[in-house]
């Protein structure tokens, strides 16, 4: 696959619906959005669709309707074998319950999608280390994810997200259990990947330090864009 070398992702008439015994649920409800290179933020109440957006970016899980297109890229029509190439190269994820290997330490575990996406195990561990240095965390690159605080584990998880120099990093409540001297340093470093590696960075998030990051401020209720 081929990506254009500035990423933007187009969101068309997006809509995504659940189904369970207690009738359909309109999680996004036919949103139209573009996002350009830079910091964007979701933000709204619990339910209004903030994750499911970054699940339909981040192509785990496949909208109902509509069309998800990065750097050109029709993801809501890619099979599975390029499903995870895209999100091995294309992508960054930063999730909300993190997925650390327990056996790894936390330099393994932040070179592991670098290793995964072909690169040489040094230049990945050396790019995990630079991050990990980044978030405050450069004199635990020996411990295993027992062995560090829930803060800790989070920004090891941010790191790990942006080892492959991703188009598009994308993140649900970063920040959540964080203080707030490493909550500034974690938007810092979404803010460096954004401006100096051209990507698109998007965060779903309640905390208002996070929204004030942002080059972008997308609100959303009930699945639909109430202010831009």
């Amino acid at each position: 696959m081929n990506y254009q070398s500035n990423p933007i992702i187009r969101l068309r008439d997006l809509r995504k619906v659940y189904s369970g015994g207690g009738g359909d649920v309109v999680a996004v409800d036919r949103l139209t959005l573009d996002i350009d290179p830079g910091m964007t933020v979701f933000t709204g109440p619990s339910g209004c669709g903030k994750s499911t957006l970054i699940n339909l970016v981040g192509a785990f899980d496949r909208p109902s309707g509509g069309t998800v297109e990065v750097s050109g890229i029709r993801v809501d029509q890619l099979d599975n074998s390029a499903l995870d190439q895209y999100r091995r190269t294309v992508i960054g994820i930063v999730f909300q319950f993190f997925h650390l290997m327990p056996a790894l330490t936390v330099l393994e575990n932040t070179a592991l999608p670098g290793e995964l996406a072909g690169m040489l195990t040094r230049d990945a561990r050396a790019r995990a280390a630079e991050l990990l240095e980044k978030v405050g965390l450069g004199d635990r690159l020996a411990h295993r994810p027992h062995e560090l605080s829930g803060g800790e584990i989070q920004r090891t998880a941010i790191a790990r997200a942006l080892v492959n120099r991703p188009r598009v990093v994308l993140a649900d409540e970063p920040t959540g259990n964080l203080d707030s001297a490493s909550s500034e340093r974690v938007m810092n470093l979404f803010a460096d990947v954004a401006a100096e590696e051209g990507a698109s960075a998007i965060v779903a998030t309640h905390d208002p330090d996070v929204v004030l990051r942002a080059d972008r401020i997308v609100e959303l209720w009930d699945g639909r864009i109430v202010e831009r």
